[in-house]
């Protein structure tokens, strides 16, 4: 049972890095996809 729990967390401690830097990626792309939105409103309100 031991060896089992020892070789579980570096494997969860993997798939939470993993999906910390998914998030990440997934983050940052939609701000710039906003931020690129917000320009073009602001391009148009302006006109």
């Amino acid at each position: 049972m031991d060896n089992k729990k020892v070789m579980a967390v570096p494997r969860i401690c993997a798939y939470l890095v993993i999906v910390v830097c998914i998030l990440g990626i997934i983050v940052g792309s939609i701000k710039q996809i906003a931020n690129k939105w917000r320009k073009t409103i602001c391009q148009i309100l302006k006109r």
